[in-house]
């Protein structure tokens, strides 16, 4: 993964400090992830985008009904409360809850993953294709930067 720095300002410290920031390659999409799980399972790319869609309704039932939805391998994830708080217990009322969100917490191997991830400083005037950093001319026509985000996958003309 690449990082970027970036100056902020900290209020409580009163000062400007700088922080690595990471830098994404873009996103990828429900078709691309499908396409990818297809080539290395025996389904097919629409079989992998309905149990996709299933997971997403069906998961959104169980978190709507309070329960944690366990991912196997990859995570869970489950509804969390951002809340004013308040003195006494019959203070606490809906009206203190200021909105609901989604919590992910991944599990131990995703984790590990992180831990052993190879970071590495991103250079102005560098693109990002599929991964890789590439600098001056080793990309194709089809693959533009925006900066310093390739808009195109990696292809064949891309020379590393």
């Amino acid at each position: 993964m690449f990082y970027k720095t970036k100056k902020i300002r900290v209020a409580c410290a009163d000062k400007e400090m700088v922080v690595a920031i990471p830098v994404y390659s873009g996103r990828y999409t429900t078709e691309q992830l499908a396409t990818d799980i297809a080539y290395a399972s025996s389904l097919t790319k629409g079989d992998v985008v309905g149990i996709l869609s299933a997971l997403t309704k069906i998961a959104s039932q169980y978190i709507e009904n309070g329960h944690p939805v366990s991912l196997g391998r990859l995570g869970t994830i489950r509804a969390s409360l951002c809340v004013r708080g308040s003195d006494t217990a019959d203070e606490a009322t809906v009206e203190m809850i200021k909105r609901v969100k989604i919590l992910f917490a991944p599990s131990n191997e995703l984790r590990a993953v992180l831990r052993t991830m190879p970071l590495e400083r991103f250079k102005p005037g560098t693109c990002i294709i599929g991964g890789y950093a590439i600098s001056g001319s080793g990309w194709s026509r089809k693959s533009r930067c925006r900066n310093g985000i390739a808009v195109h996958g990696l292809g064949k003309n891309v020379t590393l």
